[in-house]
């Protein structure tokens, strides 16, 4: 149990780096990666580009990457954000970076057992009862719970988003 608490909190609060070389120029790089990405459009429909079982949707500019992937459907707040730059190199250029989850997602495992925690206190006083102490420490861990789990469940994202960079970078060249 708690090496899926641990893995699912390193998941939420480290950054996993992420490198691909490639000989494809910066602006080259952009157009690859740009070029499949999804739009709002494919999520209804309207739109054939980047779509499929899963959509990686974000911007890239040369100055710099902020792509997720995502299921269609599906929402998780803790899917996976990759934040890269391009450096270029005299062969081509460098895409370096990292996996974090969202702001969001972090504001959301600090603020809910603290604010359930709290809440239990401040109905302890209240109330001179141990119940809504009990019940605070309960919806704290039934959060850290939820958080653990949508975090375990977006590395499937990653996943998926490192074999797209990768595919568009290293296999389009």
């Amino acid at each position: 149990m708690f090496r899926w608490l641990r893995s699912g909190w390193l998941t939420i609060w480290g950054a996993r780096p992420f490198t691909v070389r490639t000989p494809m120029s910066v602006t080259a790089a952009v157009a690859a990666l740009d070029a499949d990405r999804a739009t709002r459009w494919t999520a209804l429909g309207l739109s054939s580009r980047g779509a499929g079982f899963r959509h990686v949707t974000g911007s890239v500019t040369a100055d710099g990457v902020r792509l997720t992937s995502r299921r269609p459907g599906w929402n998780n707040l803790f899917s996976p954000v990759l934040q890269a730059r391009f450096t270029p190199l005299p062969d081509g250029c460098e895409l370096t970076g990292s996996f974090t989850a969202p702001e969001p997602a972090r504001a959301f495992t600090l603020a809910w057992p603290a604010l359930t925690i709290l809440w239990s206190m401040c109905a302890l006083g209240a109330s001179g009862s141990l119940v809504p102490v009990a019940a605070g420490f309960g919806m704290a861990a039934l959060g850290i719970v939820m958080a653990t789990t949508s975090a375990l469940a977006g590395r499937r994202d990653e996943q998926h988003l490192r074999s797209w960079v990768n595919h568009r970078l290293r296999g389009a060249a």
